[in-house]
């Protein structure tokens, strides 16, 4: 029953995302960053929750469809425009593990210049309360999902100084990844 009830609040707070980012002040590509985002922090959130972690395996229904964190990182980076470049690597904030991980570093390198300046000017304090505000408020309205080590979401500054550290070092280095990656 809990479960059934942990999906049920995902597809409200999917659908709700969808229909609150679709404010008339807002532009489509607003809308686009908004949903990219939301849907990298809601594969975190579920994936880390104590009654999301075997949500695919008890409901096959649950997971149908591409991951919704790779389809956020996909978003992201096969976009040039600032915007999305900048969302790109504020991504950092997040403890992004497995495709999801290997698709934001291959993106950041295939940007090289557009993401070495941004790299370097990185508001780590800035990003860490970001993420803090959104696994809480993400927690809030979705209560069913259960204890969440919030650790297992949002990066430390020390963990997001260290990754930067190793992308400038790889964007120097003329590191690039597959082009179908």
């Amino acid at each position: 029953m809990i479960k059934r009830s942990l999906l049920i609040a995902l597809v409200i707070y999917s659908v709700f995302t969808c229909f609150n980012v679709a404010q008339a002040d807002e532009s489509r590509e607003d809308r686009v960053l908004a949903i990219a985002n939301d849907s990298i922090l809601a594969t975190l959130m579920v994936s880390n929750s104590e009654n999301g972690r075997n949500l695919c395996i008890d409901n096959k229904l649950a997971c149908v469809g591409g991951d919704r964190a790779e389809l956020g990182i996909l978003l992201f980076g096969e976009c040039s425009k600032t915007e999305y470049v900048k969302g790109l690597v504020k991504l950092i904030r997040f403890q992004l593990d497995g495709a999801v991980s290997e698709d934001f570093t291959c993106y950041v390198l295939q940007k090289k210049e557009q993401t070495l300046t941004l790299l370097k000017n990185v508001n780590y304090a800035l990003l860490k309360g970001q993420c803090e505000e959104e696994y809480n408020t993400f927690l809030k309205n979705n209560p069913d999902l259960g204890k969440i080590n919030e650790k297992a979401i949002c990066r430390s500054v020390t963990e997001m100084k260290q990754q930067v550290i190793e992308l400038i070092k790889a964007i120097k280095q003329k590191r690039s990844c597959d082009k179908d990656f």
